[in-house]
């Protein structure tokens, strides 16, 4: 027998603690409304965690038993604890005790003695390993109770002590039958497990139902000693195993919860120090992540074409992120703080909440920073990169990138904590190279939150300056990263940069064409080819600083992606501020998926470049574009 423990959560009312909280409206309660009693903090965890650590490491099989309703807080709880999620088990509503581990047995076809307990069970480690061990390795039929102070635990039917009971003194045996109390666990076992489902065929057939105002109880609920009277080896373990006992009282109170149980534990967890945690951090942690324009070949870059892509200083995101101290009792916790304008969780009124809404959509940064920390740590667990999890730490994040223009704003976001996280936890490039740092980037967005995007942003977010990118099919399908070469930004062409001030949805513009390319449509695949090849050409020309062969390319590579998705997907704003470009001797391009453009002046009179670029500037404001001068960045913080 490898031994199988069953934890009851199957609770079909609220405790008076759960209740009292659900009365408290201060920020330290509201975050524990709903929870179940026995997630309830004891010492900074979870109270069900502290005998858990004991419990895995003496029964190979351990299944939670929840509710409809509790069933999602046992799911979160399991993530946190290497828990497997199947071993949760969703009963929908209780009818008992023995209907629950009936349930288990069915759902889990377990032919092994049962160990059960409920689920806010709680005690020291030290007995709680006694306790547990007894119950695996005693091999027969067992009990054990206590007698509670205030009436009973309604999440296991009371038992009707027998008037023999060892536990009883002799006045109290003399009433045996009318003193109920309530068991703290007990074992069942394997050849006992076929019987359960013809006892509650039977309770069943002589069930009657009472009914008590808005709530019916069947009574199914059956108590343990009934599934066990005609068997005469039923003993007691003695209540001693159990300090703690009494927290199972379902009467327990908020007062009593913060006065006796909040910190009961508070000597189970050892002094932190930086001897005995070396690995701990105490200085914040700041990183940005700088906005990009895509130079060349773009849209490409999906496509298994070739991009030149600039790092630019002018728009950054920046993620702040804060290590919990020593002091701090959930030490391993992590939090991400609202930002107050990118990811607002705060607004003065409906009113504002719906024109924000409206504005700015309902996509959030927190899920950028959720889904790239379990990138990070999905990829060094399954490449063995040690990593220190002990600490945990407050993250929050800010940006300044316009939204939804295509300057890779999005990506900033992630870029600028992955470098955090790489900082945090001592991860160097060498264990993790900048091309599959860029690709990971990337599925945070692509895989994990389906967001349409391609390689460009994030290879010069990890690389900064100016990089030239080969996405050859081959190379991508086989080490899921192309080919990248830094370039000379001294040989650019000043460049600025105009923008959309009231943006829409810059992803659509990829939509159709993505579909086309998959198709095999001759016409699409051929201009992807063409980006590519303007990408060579302007690596030539900016070697030879050939500004005029560059601002050429520029204007191929605009038209051919006008050819490719038509005026009516590029937009009406986006081509205005390309022919205000053209009226003032520039050329322009799209730097990323649309609502901003990149350009240079290209007049043949340099003594006319600043007025040209006045003026456009003055042209582009009057019809509510923002214009800026381009300053390059080589990734410099």
């Amino acid at each position: 027998m490898t031994g199988t423990l069953v934890i009851l959560a199957t609770a079909y009312a609220s405790t008076t603690l759960e209740n009292d909280i659900k009365s408290q409206n201060t920020d330290r309660f509201l975050r524990y409304r709903g929870v179940p009693k026995c997630l309830l903090p004891i010492s900074g965890r979870p109270a069900l965690s502290w005998w858990y650590d004991e419990a895995r490491a003496i029964y190979s099989n351990i299944y939670i038993v929840a509710t409809a309703h509790s069933y999602k807080h046992f799911e979160r709880w399991a993530s946190g604890h290497s828990f497997p999620k199947e071993n949760i088990l969703n009963s929908g509503f209780s009818e008992g005790a023995i209907s629950d581990i009936s349930f288990v047995h069915r759902v889990k076809d377990i032919n092994d003695d049962l160990s059960i307990v409920p689920a806010d069970l709680l005690f020291d480690n030290s007995r709680g390993h006694q306790l547990l061990e007894t119950l695996k390795a005693n091999g027969e039929s067992r009990v054990i109770y206590h007698i509670p102070e205030h009436g009973d635990d309604p999440r296991i039917h009371r038992i009707a002590v027998a008037a023999n009971s060892d536990l009883l003194t002799k006045e109290d045996a003399t009433d045996a039958r009318k003193l109920l109390i309530c068991p703290v666990a007990f074992v069942i076992r394997h050849d006992r497990l076929t019987q359960l489902e013809p006892y509650l065929r039977k309770v069943h057939q002589d069930a009657k139902q009472v009914v008590s105002g808005d709530n019916t109880v069947v009574s199914l609920e059956k108590d343990i000693f009934n599934f066990y009277e005609q068997e005469e080896d039923v003993k007691a373990i003695e209540v001693d195993y159990v300090t703690a006992h009494g927290y199972l009282n379902p009467r327990v109170t908020l007062k009593e919860y913060l006065e006796k149980w909040e910190k009961l534990l508070n000597s189970n967890i050892p002094p932190r120090s930086p001897e005995n945690y070396p690995h701990h951090k105490e200085e914040p942690i700041v990183t940005r992540s700088f906005a990009r324009v895509g130079l060349m070949g773009n849209p490409s870059d999906g496509f298994y074409g070739k991009t030149m892509s600039l790092l630019i200083s002018n728009f950054w995101a920046e993620v702040t992120l804060i290590p919990n101290p020593l002091s701090q009792v959930e030490y391993t916790t992590i939090s991400i703080l609202p930002n107050p304008v990118a990811d607002p969780h705060l607004f003065s009124s409906i009113e504002s909440m719906a024109v924000i809404s409206e504005t700015d959509g309902y996509d959030n940064g927190d899920r950028l920073l959720q889904a790239c920390c379990k990138v990070f740590f999905t990829h060094c667990k399954k490449n063995a990169i040690a990593i220190n999890t002990k600490q945990g730490f407050s993250v929050l994040f800010e940006t300044n990138i316009p939204r939804q223009v295509g300057l890779a704003g999005s990506s900033a976001i992630i870029s600028a904590f992955w470098k955090t996280l790489l900082k945090f936890y001592g991860v160097t490039d060498k264990q993790i190279p900048l091309p599959l740092q860029a690709s990971l980037v990337l599925s945070a967005e692509q895989d994990e939150l389906g967001i349409s995007a391609g390689l460009q942003d994030r290879v010069i977010q990890a690389y900064g300056g100016l990089v030239f990118m080969d996405f050859g099919k081959q190379q991508v399908d086989q080490y899921g990263y192309g080919k990248y070469e830094r370039l000379n930004m001294d040989n650019l062409p000043p460049l600025w940069l105009a923008y959309v001030a009231d943006p829409k949805d810059s992803g659509k513009v990829h939509s159709s064409v993505r579909q086309r390319f998959a198709n095999g449509e001759p016409a699409v695949v051929e201009a992807m080819r063409q980006f590519a090849q303007f990408t060579t050409d302007a690596k030539d020309a900016l070697e030879q600083r050939d500004h005029k062969r560059f601002a050429e390319l520029m204007s191929s590579n605009f038209n051919l992606r006008r050819a490719v998705y038509g005026d009516a997907a590029l937009g009406n704003a986006n081509l205005r501020m390309i022919e205000l470009a053209k009226e003032y001797n520039c050329v322009a391009k799209f730097p990323g998926s649309g609502g901003a453009i990149v350009g240079m002046w290209n007049g043949s009179d340099a003594s006319s470049r600043s007025e040209d670029l006045r003026d456009l500037r003055w042209a582009l404001e009057k019809e509510g574009f923002v214009y800026v001068e381009i300053v390059p960045n080589a990734g410099e913080v």
